[in-house]
């Protein structure tokens, strides 16, 4: 009975992983016009969230990360909103860009670093819950897929045009991302993390090699 708890919970922080690895890949789905909604991540990530809090009954753990991240978001919120408040001051009004600030000042906390957060915490959660082998094969093969992706789109960039919201129209690769400089940084940390949990030195010259190809 202990073993099969163990395995059905093993099962569920995989598939919670599993969503948030697509929630964080594919961020550029021709959803809706706003730039948050281009990823599923605005829509997994909470009902995950919630999840975790009715399973746990409202009983989880916040590391020392996490109270710094919550610390942070406090912070950030209250100067951005002085800096509002400064602004509307000044400038006498509630509009720049045929929009209200203060609403704008909530949707961005919301969208932004309330979201991160979820996810932060939720990634944190799944790690601490499956075992360190498991996730270096994920990490793996999740930079296996990028790379493949990345080939893909060097040769036919075409096949990806239906993961992204706007036509391509430059050579750099771009993977699910929205440009450039996101595709650099999501393949250099599933790159960097599949470097450093290999074990075997044929393998980190293999994922090295690899990873130059598709950076370069």
């Amino acid at each position: 009975m202990v073993l099969e708890n163990k395995i059905k919970n093993q099962l569920l922080y995989l598939f919670i992983f599993f969503l948030l690895y697509v929630g964080m890949i594919f961020i550029d789905l021709p959803i809706y016009e706003r730039t948050v909604t281009h990823s599923l991540m605005i829509f997994f990530a909470p009902l995950i969230f919630v999840f975790i809090l009715v399973v746990k009954n409202f009983k989880v753990l916040l590391t020392k990360n996490l109270k710094l991240f919550i610390l942070y978001m406090i912070v950030s919120f209250v100067i951005s909103l002085i800096l509002l408040y400064y602004l509307i001051l000044t400038r006498g009004e509630f509009y720049a860009y045929n929009k209200n600030l203060l609403i704008k000042h909530f949707e961005a906390f919301i969208s932004l670093s309330l979201l991160h957060f979820i996810v932060y915490f939720l990634l944190i959660l799944v790690c601490y819950n499956l075992s360190p082998n498991l996730l270096k094969i994920l990490f793996f093969y999740f930079f296996l897929f990028l790379t493949l992706v990345g080939l893909i789109e060097y040769l036919d960039p075409e096949k990806l045009s239906m993961f992204h919201s706007i036509p391509k129209d430059y050579e750099r690769l771009r993977l699910f991302t929205a440009e450039p400089s996101q595709a650099v940084l999501l393949y250099l940390i599933f790159s960097l993390l599949s470097l450093f949990l290999a074990e075997n030195v044929s393998l980190k010259i293999f994922i090295s090699i690899l990873s130059g190809i598709i950076l370069f």
